[in-house]
């Protein structure tokens, strides 16, 4: 079961204005954890993607490193392992 949060700005009396709604948010009432919304998601999904295709380009110059290595090695008659 979800719960849902509204959070409203505070009242402008001056201006005549009275709260509106900043934010519809559900959140766990178990453990009191508000949910991403929609937005956020795809923000944290796209930030994800950008680091695991970072970790991937790392691993791959490690990779190409150890085989220009173990390369090396071999002109130098010494066989890695």
């Amino acid at each position: 079961m979800l719960g849902l949060d509204l959070q409203l700005h505070p009242p402008y009396p001056e201006l005549g204005l009275a709260p509106a709604a900043q934010a519809l948010r559900f959140y766990d009432p178990q453990t009191g954890t508000k949910l991403l919304n929609r937005d956020e998601l795809e923000q944290l999904r796209q930030a994800l993607q950008e680091e695991n295709e970072l970790i991937q380009q790392e691993r791959d110059a490690a990779q190409q490193r150890a085989e220009a290595l173990a390369a090396r090695l071999r002109e130098l008659g010494i066989e890695p392992q």
